[in-house]
């Protein structure tokens, strides 16, 4: 009997299926569209392993999986497998996943995945897949009363520790300061999959960039020391809408007992200015971020999303 369907390589008149395919899948949902289109061939310029396979029928894709190398988290490849709703259970997601497993060196792999997508928590879990994370992700609007009511209810800073924007005045931190303090908050929270490395230069671009919303950098100080920081970056996955996005706030672990009611005040400050610009505010935070997550868990989003996970499996034996 004839196979249902091939695999082959990704090629470059796949793209468009791909997105139709991603957007039958997904378009109900943005935020797991955002994270599924990931099949894109960057080519082998990068330097960087990427491999992106297509099941196909006849001429119509009908399933695409990625695995490729990430950048920030060396530890772990990231992978996406999508299958046509109408050719799930038919084995195209399972030839595509061993394919890619016998093209994939022997480190462990990482997926992010979301709960209300049972056949895909199913199918990472038969596979040896474990959690590593949750994320809470949510949007905040200041027009509402019981929002801003949860604002003003959030701490100021502790005795000892005082909060400044960073304006470029004298004795505000240098910028390369403060991108250092924000990628060492970044490792702190991510030790799931502990992120490489980066330059000063990476750091800067990141965390000082030009997504960073002009005038939304904080700095948090504990007897004098700069101990966290906070800012707002334009929305990455949503790039026309007037949203700001909370997601570099934190303070280091070693900033004493003082630390958590410190961030909370840091995430005041955060929401205050995006307040008084009439600003949405999208959030999220893993669980790894106990200090954020703790002020979070309480925030009276006007939409929420607690069902992201972040799953990894070893390889498999040889």
């Amino acid at each position: 009997m004839r196979p249902e369907f091939h695999i082959r390589p990704f090629a470059p008149g796949d793209e468009a299926p791909i997105d139709r395919l991603l957007d039958d899948l997904w378009g109900h949902d943005p935020a797991m569209l955002a994270v599924s289109r990931i099949h894109k061939d960057w080519g082998p310029a990068t330097g960087l392993l990427r491999t992106t396979l297509v099941a196909a029928h006849g001429g119509t894709v009908i399933g695409a999986g990625t695995l490729f190398e990430s950048t920030l988290h060396p530890a772990h490849l990231l992978a996406g497998i999508n299958v046509a709703g109408g050719w799930q259970r038919r084995g195209a997601g399972s030839q595509v996943y061993a394919e890619l497993r016998r093209l994939s060196p022997a480190r462990p792999w990482m997926a992010r995945l979301s709960l209300r997508d049972q056949a895909g928590v199913r199918f990472a879990g038969q596979r040896g897949f474990r959690r590593l994370a949750n994320t809470l992700s949510g949007t905040l609007s200041p027009d509402r009363p019981e929002t801003r009511r949860w604002i003003e209810a959030l701490p100021p800073p502790p005795d000892g520790c005082a909060i400044r924007g960073i304006d470029g005045a004298a004795g505000d931190p240098a910028p390369l300061e403060l991108a250092r303090l924000h990628a060492a908050l970044y490792a702190q929270s991510h030790q799931w999959s502990p992120p490489a490395p980066k330059s000063d230069g990476q750091a800067l671009r990141q965390f000082c960039g030009e997504a960073v919303l002009a005038g939304s950098q904080l700095a948090a100080y504990a007897r004098g020391q700069l101990v966290g920081a906070a800012n707002l970056i334009a929305h990455p996955h949503k790039p026309a809408s007037a949203d700001a996005y909370l997601v570099n706030v934190g303070v280091l672990d070693g900033a004493g007992p003082l630390a958590g009611q410190l961030c909370g005040a840091l995430i005041r400050r955060s929401l205050e200015w995006a307040a008084a610009r009439g600003l949405r505010v999208e959030v999220e935070a893993d669980d790894s971020s106990a200090l954020v997550r703790g002020w979070l868990e309480l925030a009276p989003f006007s939409s929420v999303d607690r069902d992201f996970v972040i799953v990894a499996a070893l390889p498999p034996e040889p």
